[in-house]
């Protein structure tokens, strides 16, 4: 654990993939994946039995792409 050299983010990595409870604690420690440069992200739980994919169309500005992320994957959590 520790901050990401390009981002400044704090991150956990395992086996090649993002640990997604840094960044989305909502998800749970369960969670892995793997973001993009222009905010895409993927991951998977396999505690919460979903996959989320989500991909841009343009680069995002500051934190547009976590705020987006966010927004998103509460929704998939209230419908799942």
């Amino acid at each position: 654990m520790g901050p990401d050299l390009v981002t400044k983010a704090e991150s956990r990595f395992t086996l090649g993939f993002q640990l997604y409870d840094v960044r989305y604690p909502a998800l749970g420690s369960h969670a892995f994946g793997h973001s993009g440069a222009a905010g895409s992200a993927a991951f998977a739980s396999p505690r919460l039995g979903i996959a989320y994919a989500y991909v841009r169309g343009q680069f995002a500005v500051g934190d547009a792409a976590d705020r987006e992320n966010t927004l998103l994957i509460n929704e998939v959590l209230a419908v799942g």
